[in-house]
């Protein structure tokens, strides 16, 4: 199983990375959005959990994400962030919440 937390997901790229990793049973997604979005083509997929009301530079929404992903997630998990700039070649989990703020 291959998993995957994708932030962002209501963006035009989000949507077409869910749609195309969806299609293999093997792949376990974690869709993550700050808005309320209608992804209930996914609600009958076991290996599909869409968590809305996540904002990525709030503390107490990175703190529930993370609870989350550890009780979705086995494993290791890659993260596709479809939203916002990160400078340089950074990893997501690296960047401080100070330093996503002055980037957004």
């Amino acid at each position: 199983m291959t998993n995957y937390l994708i932030t962002g997901a209501n963006s035009f790229l989000g949507k077409a990375i869910i749609k195309h990793l969806s299609t293999d049973i093997n792949n376990k997604l974690l869709i993550v959005t700050r808005s309320i979005i209608d992804f209930s083509e996914y609600s009958e997929n076991e290996n599909i959990f869409y968590l809305d009301g996540i904002d990525l530079l709030d503390e107490k929404c990175l703190i529930k994400l993370k609870e989350k992903c550890d009780d979705f997630f086995e494993g290791k998990l890659n993260t596709i962030n479809c939203v916002g700039y990160y400078k340089g070649q950074e990893p997501f989990e690296e960047t401080t919440v100070t330093e996503a703020k002055r980037i957004f």
